[in-house]
C-alpha cells in the first residue's frame, strides 16, 4: 500500500498532463528516475514557468524526518567573497542529478504521477540533504580536499566562484 504524504489539490489542465509524460519520458530515458515500488510517495506539482511545466516536488514530510546536513555555514560562505574582484562560472546545469543516491534514499524519494509511482535514482532538488551534499562534492572537486564553504559560494551565485584578487 502506498501512503501519499500529502494531496496536490489543484487540478491542472490536459497541457499540463502532457508535459507531465514528457518530463517523465525525459527523466526516465536519462535514467534519473525509475518506477517505483516503495512505500513513501510525496506529491509532485506541475508549476508553469516561462511557458513550460516543470516538476515541483513536495518534500516537505519526507524533509521533516531526515537527518539535515550543516554544511556549509553562510557566513563563512560570505566571508569568502570579501576582497574578491575576479569570479569565474562554471555551468553545473542539473548539478543536483550527478550525484547517486542510495536504496534506503531512493525508497524517500518516491512521488506519485497520474502515471504511477517513480523514485529518483539522483538527487533531486527539495530534499533538504541536497544542497549540502551538491556543495560538499563540489567542494572537492575544486580544491582536491574538503575547502569549505567555498562550493556553497559558488551554488549560492549561479555556479560563480570568487578568483584571487590580481596584481597588475
Amino acid at each position: 500500500m502506498h501512503v501519499l504524504l500529502s494531496t496536490p489539490s489543484v487540478d491542472r489542465p490536459i497541457s499540463a498532463g502532457d508535459a507531465e509524460d514528457k518530463i517523465l519520458d525525459e527523466m526516465l530515458g536519462t535514467g534519473v528516475i525509475e518506477p517505483a515500488n516503495s512505500s513513501w510517495a510525496s506529491p509532485v506539482y506541475r508549476v508553469k514557468k516561462d511557458g513550460t511545466f516543470h516538476f515541483c516536488m513536495d518534500y516537505r514530510r519526507v524533509n521533516a524526518v531526515s537527518n539535515k546536513d550543516a554544511y556549509p555555514d553562510i557566513k563563512d560562505a560570505l566571508n569568502i567573497l570579501s576582497g574578491s574582484r575576479y569570479f569565474a562560472t562554471f555551468d553545473l546545469l542539473s548539478g543536483h542529478w550527478q550525484l547517486g543516491m542510495t536504496d534506503h534514499a531512493q525508497e524517500r524519494s518516491a512521488f506519485c504521477t497520474r502515471r504511477g509511482l517513480f523514485q529518483f535514482t539522483r538527487i533531486p532538488l527539495g530534499l533538504s540533504v541536497a544542497t549540502g551534499s551538491f556543495c560538499r562534492l563540489t567542494s572537492i572537486s575544486y580544491c582536491g580536499t574538503s575547502c569549505g564553504p567555498l562550493a556553497f559560494v559558488t551554488w549560492m551565485t549561479s555556479s560563480s566562484m570568487p578568483a584571487p584578487l590580481m596584481s597588475s
